[in-house]
């Protein structure tokens, strides 16, 4: 049986709500915050996953995304150190 498709929860649909209306910088910034605070959660359920998850091989997998998500929030928080800069 096919996973049923990945919907949005409600917090997500009130953050894509509120980038409709924007334009420009206000945009910009208000992206990059969602993006720190999405990859800030996806870190904590990773990073839980991969010290206490009940399967072993996504355990692993989980241990090998954990950079990545990392690598990304770093990313984002320099873009916003940058438009806090200018």
């Amino acid at each position: 049986m096919p996973a049923p498709p990945p919907s949005m929860s409600s917090d997500q649909s009130m953050m894509l709500y509120s980038l409709q209306s924007l334009r420009g910088d206000a945009f910009d910034r208000a992206y990059v915050k969602q993006q720190i605070l999405a990859h800030q959660q996806a870190l904590a359920v990773t990073q839980s996953y991969a010290s206490s998850g009940p399967d072993k091989n996504l355990r692993g997998a989980a241990a090998e995304a954990l950079p990545i998500i990392r690598r990304h929030l770093d990313m984002a928080e320099k873009m916003h150190a940058d438009f806090a800069g200018s």
